[in-house]
């Protein structure tokens, strides 16, 4: 099992960049298929981590994890979703 996390840090308006983001998951992951769970939320604001929502994504292999990073679905989130509104973002991939 492969395990994707994202840290996202908007400009301005976290509630509602991670709100926009959150309504744009589902679809997405339904397009790219091949996932076998995922989660996302908000940052609780309790110990200063400096992001404002995470995602998680679990795939059953790296496979899966290459078609998930190139799928059109993705990439369409990424560029009207994310991109106009990011500060800063960190990714991290780990096998269980």
């Amino acid at each position: 099992m492969i395990t994707h996390v994202v840290l996202f840090r908007w400009i301005s308006e976290p509630e509602k960049q991670s709100r926009r983001l959150a309504e744009a998951l589902p679809e997405m992951m339904r397009q790219v298929g091949g996932i076998a769970g995922y989660e996302f939320g908000s940052d609780l604001g309790r110990l200063g981590g400096g992001y404002h929502a995470a995602l998680l994504v679990r795939l059953p292999d790296e496979d899966a994890l290459r078609r998930y990073e190139d799928h059109p679905a993705h990439h369409r989130v990424i560029e009207e979703r994310v991109d106009p509104a990011l500060d800063h973002l960190a990714t991290v991939q780990f096998a269980s």
